[in-house]
């Protein structure tokens, strides 16, 4: 596995615990119906671990959804500093996009549960996914 994804890995086990909690508190006109909601982030960290950006860029169209996301990553802080191999020449490092997928209606919200990018969703109502990405050339584009 590369240090992007298990850095990527302990990244949203961190983050999970707020996200689960940050969904189960969504307005409950939200959680009408059958809705699935999917918010990408990326993210940079320093050296120590520092969240120094963090952008979304696919949001799910709500948002309160992707309020949920930005919320529990903020909350999660401080975060285990990145292997070196990860830092870029400006000193940061993007690990793998994380993806917040949520799908609210008939199931019971309950805690986030990860499966790879290649599995099909399960019956999980939230879950946190990481897929991996090319290296960038370290300007986060």
């Amino acid at each position: 596995m590369s240090d992007d994804v298990t850095y990527a890995d302990a990244f949203k086990a961190q983050v999970d615990p707020f996200w689960s909690k940050n969904v189960a508190a969504l307005a409950p006109e939200l959680r009408t119906g059958e809705r699935r909601f999917e918010t990408r982030i990326r993210i940079a960290v320093d050296g120590d671990g520092t969240l120094q950006a963090l952008d979304v860029i696919r949001s799910s169209g709500s948002s309160q959804m992707d309020g949920c996301v930005v919320r529990a990553v903020n909350q999660a802080r401080p975060f285990a500093a990145p292997p070196a191999a990860l830092l870029g020449d400006d000193g940061l490092a993007r690990p793998a996009q994380l993806v917040f997928r949520v799908i609210l209606g008939e199931a019971q919200l309950g805690p986030g549960a990860f499966q790879p990018a290649e599995e099909p969703a399960k019956a999980e109502p939230t879950r946190i996914q990481i897929i991996e990405t090319p290296p960038t050339d370290g300007d986060g584009q």
